[in-house]
């Protein structure tokens, strides 16, 4: 009802407790996970297919926008998607999927641009052969190309460019 006061959780006595944060929700969301999915690479892994995802959405949606609303030309707007994009996978993963924030940023960020690099090569590789060596539709050529770049970066992300060493206390 119009002016009627909402009464302080029961936790709160004297009605002093600040609302949740958004750290708070961090906190219960990954205490939930942790209780859901119990083995840490699973975790992590299925972290990282979030934030590629993201990433993703990130990367198309930064590129409509600029073709759409500022008429830049389609091929330099997909340039500007991946780098938004790749810097967004960077700060992703390393300050969510792989909680590696104590981590020293520059050498990190080399580690993951080689790391993508490869990745986006490999992933390349991968689509050509399928597409040159068997009778296969290129989407599905697309979608197996990918699985093994996500798997190499993944695998790399995991071992050589967030290491256990830059971890926080709670890995995932």
């Amino acid at each position: 009802m119009v002016g009627q006061t909402i009464p302080p959780p029961a936790s709160s006595p004297a009605g002093n407790d600040p609302p949740a944060s958004v750290i708070d929700l961090s906190v219960a969301a990954h205490q939930a996970a942790r209780q859901l999915v119990p083995n840490q690479t699973v975790r992590q892994f299925t972290k990282y297919v979030l934030s590629g995802l993201v990433t993703f959405a990130l990367d198309i949606g930064t590129t409509n926008l600029l073709v759409f609303s500022l008429d830049v030309p389609a091929v330099e707007a997909g340039y500007v998607g991946i780098l938004v994009a790749l810097t967004n996978g960077f700060v992703m993963n390393r300050w969510w999927t792989f909680r590696a924030a104590n981590g020293h940023l520059a050498p990190q960020a080399l580690r993951f641009l080689a790391t993508a690099s490869v990745g986006g090569i490999l992933n390349g590789v991968v689509y050509t052969l399928l597409l040159t060596h068997w009778p296969i539709h290129f989407n599905l050529a697309k979608i197996l190309a990918g699985a093994v770049g996500a798997a190499w970066n993944f695998t790399l992300m995991k071992v050589w460019v967030f290491p256990p060493t830059t971890r926080r206390v709670s890995s995932v």
